[in-house]
């Protein structure tokens, strides 16, 4: 992966939108004050590849007081160019978003799928690296370069264990355990239950006599039950057969009740008959007082539905002569308030028109002075534009004298460097004689004259611009305090000029509203409204007099249809009456023919009552014998029931001994595949152990770690200087051999142990090693280690530690794509050919490339 530009947003101490471009850059060195943000840019790398960076919650990585960040970074790998996009908001519980995109066509083809964690995967595939292995690759951070060399020779076989990643072996390795024991229970289990087995199958002979003796038992029981259900069949006829009597004895008895019940009801309905026929015939001899009467209540009941049919006229009438007057009373009090309501309106108009000159004069002096308040604010105006004008020149003079000031030191130095130089030029490396000295003296000299001379103009005009600003800043001031009355004054010249337009319009209003005040006074004092309303009143008026209604008259015929109505209810009691009579005589002899019959049908029913009595006093006999009897059946039953349960339960055993030695077959297989997985088991542990793949792997990886790290130190020491690891050593008391990985460097004095060197040939040994398992680390993740990251700490170094430290970049920095170096070291910066500056300001880290 080599990367090609980081643009981050509101990402911890970068605020306002930056961006780095690594298109150009081989070698650079990242400089800027401690906490500026020099390794914020590569925690801002790994948030967007891996979203992870040295804080364990993502909204750390938000500028404080901010809501959301954003970081774009693009890379190629291989032929192609790829872009991933990595946002983060800590509103509403935190939401993020990933996007990758691929170079395509001059514009970006998305690759993002449907979720992060697919997205990330995604990514993860395509550079065969996650965070770990990258930081562990590609970072070579501060105090690790001897990590490795710095620890026994018993411990760094641990040590390259865990930088390539074998723990994972140490997770095999248990988890086989876990599977042997497993495997192991399950077959002591089998054991178990092939013992219980053998037990059981025993007991065979046992089984066998008890199934015979419960065959015999149940064979007697069933024929003793036989015999007894045969008896109880015949009893259980026998009671059916009374039992019917006894129900038809009951029946009678119910009905012989029921008879007497309904002998007593005929009696009395046959007594009920009499008396309405005599009533009848009471009705019937008062007829002509009825009728007479009944006649004189229908003449009355005339009478008075002619006086209510007037009524109702009278009272439709009364009420539509009432709604004509409403409406009449309506239109008079609807122009009475129309009147009341123009008057008030001219009394407020005749109000506003009178003010129209003194709001005309109050305008004018409203307008003269928004002219002079806008006129001081264009003034202002201006006056920020120059005060701004010289901000921005004073800035680049400012900018301009920095870099003036450092050429000159920098011809200073030069100056200082000829002159203390021998016979070879320190600028061009030819030849120097006295004339060639003095040339180049006067070339820098007069380079430095026009260079201090700038910076004298520059501070001169730097003097001028400072009295010009505190002059505009004065003047800025007094004319900001006055321009504080410009809102006031507008809204009051918006307000007059709104009054003087209302007062305007009262003037034109007012003529027209008299008139129509004098039109509407005319309309009332005439009565000229609603006349449709009043011809109706007249016409409705006229009906009423023609209808005569007469109230105490219509009073008199209600009382007389009260006094008559009872002569309504006699009339139609004699017309039933008269209807009813023959009715009810024809009945009469029907209930009494009924009544004889009832007295015939009790007297038969009583007989055969009699008779049944004596048939069925045997029940109770017959019903002791067939209880005694089901008793018996029962008791056999169960007892017959039991014996064939014991025979069947008695053949289960045997057929249980039965499938036992089928089973047994089966048990022994799966017994002797259960040995078979936990032996394979029992050997993986010891395969996946310190011992077996991970002593194979480190055994493996050394050969390859050993010729990296000898190339890197070829490099770097001309070839003086080449190391060994030495994996195994012969015990000092026994002939066993030691597990260990000692280093052996050989140089042109000979072969030492690395504990017997110090100081620069130390530290080359640690950073080759260093390098050399990072590339190794990547190659085994499957990824090309093209990028390479330098935060070794140069503060710590002494001149000549830190003068070995670039050395020793400069020899690797051709097997990199790119390489940053990491320092807030000013006199280091010369030794890289690009200065990447980070720099603190009020909005945020700023970058800039040199």
């Amino acid at each position: 992966m080599i990367p090609l530009r980081l643009q981050l947003q509101n990402f911890m101490a970068y605020k306002a939108t930056q961006s780095l471009s690594f298109s150009d850059i081989h070698v650079a060195c990242l400089t800027g004050e401690n906490g500026a943000g020099k390794s914020t840019l590569l925690d801002a790398i790994t948030w967007a590849l891996w979203g992870k960076a040295r804080t364990r919650m993502d909204d750390d990585l938000i500028h404080l007081g901010e809501k959301e960040m954003e970081v774009e970074f693009s890379f190629a790998l291989g032929d192609e160019h790829y872009r991933v996009l990595r946002r983060r908001s800590s509103a509403k519980r935190g939401k993020s978003e990933l996007h990758f995109h691929i170079a395509d066509a001059g514009g970006w083809r998305t690759l993002t799928e449907g979720s992060i964690r697919l997205t990330q995967a995604k990514v993860n595939r395509l550079l065969r690296l996650d965070y770990d292995t990258f930081i562990n690759s590609a970072f070579l951070l501060q105090g690790r370069a001897d990590e490795f060399t710095t620890k026994k020779a018993a411990e760094r076989k641990q040590i390259l264990s865990d930088i390539l990643g074998l723990g994972i072996y140490d997770e095999y390795e248990e988890k086989s355990a876990v599977k042997a024991r497993h495997y192991h229970q399950e077959a002591r289990i089998i054991e178990a239950q092939l013992e219980q087995m053998e037990m059981e199958m025993a007991l065979e002979s046992d089984y066998r006599s008890e199934w015979e003796t419960s065959r015999n038992k149940a064979a007697v029981l069933n024929k003793d039950l036989r015999e007894t259900e045969t008896r109880l069949d015949d009893l259980r006829q026998q009671h059916k057969e009374l039992d019917i009597k006894q129900r038809q004895l009951k029946d009678l008895r119910r009905r012989l009740q029921q008879a007497q019940r309904d002998l007593e009801e005929v009696e009395k309905t046959v007594a009920d008959i009499k008396a309405k026929i005599k009533r009848h015939q009471s009705i019937i001899a008062n007829q002509s007082d009825i009728e007479a009467g009944y006649q004189k209540l229908q003449r009355s009941q005339n009478e008075l539905e002619d006086w209510n049919e007037r009524l109702s006229r009278f009272s439709a009438l009364s009420a539509e002569e009432h709604n004509l007057e409403k409406i009449i009373q309506r239109a008079i009090a609807k122009l009475e308030a129309d009147i009341k309501i123009k008057r008030a309106r001219l009394k407020e108009l005749s109000s506003k028109a009178s003010a129209v000159s003194r709001l005309e004069t109050q305008l004018q002096t409203q307008q003269d002075k928004l002219a002079a308040l806008q006129a001081q604010e264009r003034e202002r105006d201006a006056q920020r534009d120059k005060l701004n004008a010289l901000n921005t020149e004073e800035a680049r003079l400012k900018e301009e004298k920095k870099q003036l000031k450092a050429e000159m030191d920098k011809i200073k130095a030069r100056l200082t460097q000829l002159e203390e130089a021998g016979s070879t030029c320190p600028v061009c490396a030819q030849p120097l004689n006295e004339s060639h000295r003095q040339q180049v003296k006067q070339e820098f000299t007069a380079d430095g004259t026009l260079r201090g001379n700038a910076y004298r103009a520059n501070t001169a005009r730097l003097k001028q611009i400072a009295a010009e600003q505190r002059e505009l800043n004065a003047a800025l001031k007094r004319s900001n305090s006055a321009l504080r009355q410009l809102p006031g004054a507008q809204a009051s010249l918006a307000r007059t000029e709104q009054q003087l337009l209302e007062a305007r319009q009262a003037q034109e209003s007012l003529n027209l509203l008299e008139q129509e005040l004098e039109s509407l006074q005319a309309e009332l004092s005439a009565g000229d409204f609603e006349a449709e309303a009043k011809a109706q009143l007249a016409q409705v008026q006229q009906k009423l007099a023609q209808l005569a209604y007469n109230a105490p008259a219509h009073k008199a015929a209600k009382e007389s249809v009260a006094n008559l109505t009872r002569f309504a209810a006699e009339i139609r009691e004699l017309q039933e009456a008269q209807a009813r009579l023959q009715e009810a005589q024809t009945r009469l002899q029907e209930e009494e023919e009924r009544l004889r019959r009832l007295r015939q049908q009790t007297s038969d029913d009583q007989a055969r009552v009699d008779r049944l009595s004596v048939e069925s006093k045997a029940l109770p006999e017959i019903a002791r014998q067939l209880s005694e009897t089901n008793a018996q059946v029962d008791a056999l039953q169960r007892e017959e029931r039991l014996a064939r349960d014991a025979v069947a339960a008695a053949r289960q055993k045997l057929d249980h001994l039965a499938y036992l030695a089928k089973e047994r077959g089966n048990k022994e297989a799966q017994l002797a595949e259960l040995k078979e997985i936990e032996g394979i088991y029992r050997d993986l542990r010891v395969a996946f152990g310190k011992k077996g793949v991970q002593a194979l792997l480190i055994e493996h990886s050394i050969p390859e770690l050993e010729d990296e790290t000898n190339a890197i130190l070829s490099r770097m020491t001309d070839g003086r200087v080449n190391l060994q690891f030495i994996t195994q050593r012969s015990a000092k008391t026994s002939d066993n051999t030691i597990e260990t990985l000692d280093i052996r460097i050989a140089d042109e004095l000979g072969t030492r142990n690395y504990d017997l060197y110090s100081g620069g040939e130390a530290f080359r040994v640690n950073f080759a090693i260093r390098i050399a398992l990072s590339k190794l680390l990547a190659r085994r993740a499957g990824a090309s280690l093209q990028t390479l990251v330098v935060d070794e700490g140069f503060g710590t170094q002494d001149t000549q530690g830190r003068e070995r430290l670039v050395d020793a970049i400069r020899a690797v920095q051709d097997d990199f794509e790119k390489v940053l170096v990491i320092t807030h070291i000013e006199e280091l910066r010369d030794a890289f050919p690009v200065h990447i500056n980070i720099q603190k300001t009020k909005n945020g880290s700023e970058i800039t490339v040199v």
